[in-house]
């Protein structure tokens, strides 16, 4: 019976470090539905927020809101896990190894401040305006922070764990699986939730700029056809996704870093 209640008091507890919050958003919210039906801000510019509301609740009721935030999120996962699992191989490889990282790090140096928009124009025409393209723009820009993340966790590890493990013959594998990732796990983490966010606004970048069923495709023709309402109705649903993958992220990090900083 205890740990039900603990898992309800700890909901509570949840909700209420959520109230002000949310207090604050209904607050804003009111200011400018009062604003715009005084005339000082116009309805061609921001929407009455109530408006928006109701056309948000008949795209979910009608389920004519599914399809492209499923699109949007099986774009944003599918570049996203692939970019984890590269950039955590690659990143353990060049912090464990210096010749792996004196061979891959001046790659990594020249493509890295490349801003990531500037990349569409060639992945366009190696792979076209398709879902490969927009897979390969998230992949891109989201690899780096967890590469980075990765190497410097691993080369930030104490050396006498590392002497400690191959004193006792420790493997190389069992080195990484016993030793170095539990100790990086932390900062590889950190790493991924970074990349997550990317990834979201180059999924949405890449859709608006090839018109794809997703989210940022959706909310370009809502804007070129000045249907306000149900652009703002979009771009509510496009703020949903974003919290519920950032808030499913932390859930996974407590999970895994279970002895990190009040999981």
């Amino acid at each position: 019976m205890s740990r039900p209640a603990n898992r309800l008091s700890g909901a509570g507890a949840a909700l209420r470090a959520y109230l002000p919050g949310l207090g604050f958003i209904l607050v804003c919210l009111a200011i400018l539905e009062a604003c715009v039906r005084s005339g000082q801000i116009s309805p061609a510019i921001a929407p009455l927020p109530t408006t928006v509301l109701t056309r948000f609740g008949a795209l979910a009721a009608t389920g004519e809101l599914f399809g492209p935030v499923l699109h949007t999120v099986g774009l944003v996962i599918a570049g996203w896990l692939g970019a984890v699992v590269v950039g955590v191989l690659a990143g353990l490889m060049m912090g464990f190894d210096r010749r792996i990282h004196a061979l891959l790090e001046p790659l990594v140096e020249l493509i890295r401040p490349i801003p990531k928009p500037a990349l569409l124009p060639p992945l366009m025409l190696l792979l076209g305006l398709g879902i490969k393209m927009e897979i390969a723009m998230v992949f891109i820009g989201a690899l780096f922070p967890v590469l980075i993340a990765t190497t410097q966790a691993v080369r930030a590890i104490d050396p006498v764990q590392i002497d400690v493990g191959r004193t006792l013959r420790v493997g190389r594998l069992r080195l990484l699986y016993a030793i170095v990732i539990p100790a990086s796990l932390s900062m590889i983490m950190s790493g991924m939730k970074v990349s997550l966010s990317l990834a979201i606004v180059l999924a949405v970048l890449s859709e608006m700029l090839t018109g794809s069923y997703g989210l940022g495709g959706t909310i370009m023709d809502l804007q070129r056809s000045f249907r306000v309402n149900d652009m703002y109705a979009w771009v509510l649903a496009l703020a949903l996704v974003g919290m519920l993958l950032a808030r499913g992220f932390e859930w996974l990090e407590k999970k895994l870093v279970f002895w990190h900083g009040g999981a």
